[in-house]
């Protein structure tokens, strides 16, 4: 069922975008810090989507990557949970 909503999800982006490409054909001018260059305007919002995109991945990745440093540390103490009630068991017994 998961695969099948991204396969749909897939199918209306690309449906999306070639709508967007036809009906933004027109020539733009970008105007960047040394200079501008003229592009088709599908390519700007294609390469402004794609930028966007690649900042919210790394923005993605360093919080799983904290988020895993959490569950490695989390996972080390609980596995020392054990080992202290076992210490303080036997400490009550003698």
């Amino acid at each position: 069922m998961k695969q099948r909503l991204s396969l749909i999800g897939l199918l209306l982006v690309i449906i999306l975008t070639v709508v967007l490409s036809l009906a933004n054909r027109q020539e733009v001018v970008v105007n960047y810090l040394f200079g501008q260059f003229r592009m088709p305007l599908i390519l700007v919002i294609i390469g402004s989507l794609l930028i966007g995109m690649f900042i919210q991945y790394l923005l993605g990745l360093t919080k799983n990557m904290s988020l895993k440093s959490e569950i490695k540390n989390l996972k080390r103490e609980l596995s020392e949970i054990p080992v202290l009630q076992k210490e303080e068991h036997s400490d009550r017994i003698n």
